[in-house]
């Protein structure tokens, strides 16, 4: 009967806080963030389907590689607020489920500028060489190069993924709070994460930033 007590005056309590939480103007952000998520996936789905409309859109590298973008962007929005969504109601998810959703979120997180690195970089080659752009940039190899973004995207996590699992064989059946940082289990594993992330971000910024000056360089002359 105490346990039964206890149990139910925990219940009673963990609700008490979620509709504190909840009260305390975290529904009008939770609705602000559900309505811009939703609208920005709508706009991305309107220029989707103009490129799949339109055959030279989808023969084109560089559109191939902007509703790349868009279908990747997409995904991240919807998958962050779920993850937001399920963050400010407190609940807890399964390991293996949660594994997955930070999988794709964080994925589709790191693609975003490496997307980004590729169009510069097509661009770069359209400037370059414009006579040589349409055998270089083929359809093939923008499918090939998006392979790539995913694989150099998913690298990160789906190393820690991997080593929580091997490390605790109850790792994906465990329940806990969907959150980035309760995948990592040793500390240089959070230093890997960060380091990776440096270099990522400062590889496509100095690639963006010296196709735009050889782009500057090819028009004065």
């Amino acid at each position: 009967m105490a346990g039964t007590n206890e149990s139910t005056a925990s219940a009673f309590g963990y609700q008490n806080l979620i509709k504190t939480e909840l009260d305390g103007g975290s529904i009008t952000k939770l609705v602000v963030v559900i309505l811009t998520t939703l609208f920005s996936v709508y706009i991305n789905c309107i220029m989707l389907y103009s490129l799949k409309s339109k055959r030279v859109f989808k023969e084109s590298p560089r559109y191939i590689l902007f509703a790349h973008m868009l279908f990747n962007d997409s995904i991240h929005l919807i998958l962050s607020t779920m993850m937001y969504v399920l963050s400010l109601a407190f609940l807890k998810l399964a390991k293996a489920v949660c594994s997955l959703i930070m999988l794709i979120s964080t994925t589709t997180f790191l693609n975003a500028p490496l997307n980004l690195a590729v169009m510069s970089l097509e661009r770069y080659v359209a400037v370059r060489f414009p006579l040589r752009h349409a055998e270089i940039a083929t359809q093939k190899r923008t499918y090939i190069a998006i392979c790539f973004v995913w694989l150099f995207g998913s690298a990160n996590i789906l190393t820690d993924i991997i080593f929580a699992a091997v490390m605790d064989p109850n790792f994906l059946y465990m329940q806990m709070y969907c959150s980035r940082d309760q995948i990592f289990i040793t500390a240089w594993q959070l230093d890997l994460y960060n380091g990776r992330n440096i270099f990522y971000f400062v590889s496509v910024t100095v690639n963006a930033q010296t196709d735009v000056h050889s782009g500057m360089r090819l028009y004065r002359r």
